[in-house]
């Protein structure tokens, strides 16, 4: 049976940033689709946040995977041209971000 957990902070004010934790667990599911060049990425998640109208931001240095894969370069680049979904290297490019 599959498990899934997801860690939320029990309050939360609107507009502010919060982690928001996931974790997917089954024997024969990983989350994860398989690409062409043998790399794998993660299934529908950000999908299910903007399903809810919920914007995400995935902070951290993902330029080794940019840099191998055109298909992940170009979904950041589009996400990054809107709204809803973020791809940032840290906390201080999300607050310039926030600003504007």
């Amino acid at each position: 049976m599959a498990r899934a957990l997801i860690n939320v902070p029990a309050k939360a004010k609107r507009g502010e940033i919060i982690e928001i934790k996931t974790l997917i667990s089954h024997p024969m599911e990983t989350g994860y689709r398989p690409k062409g060049d043998g790399t794998s990425f993660p299934r529908d998640i950000i999908q299910k946040f903007v399903q809810y109208g919920m914007g995400i931001v995935v902070l951290g240095d993902i330029s080794r995977h940019t840099e191998v894969s055109s298909a992940l370069r170009d979904f950041v680049r589009e996400c990054n041209r809107g709204r809803q979904t973020w791809f940032l290297a840290d906390v201080e490019e999300l607050k310039e971000r926030l600003k504007g």
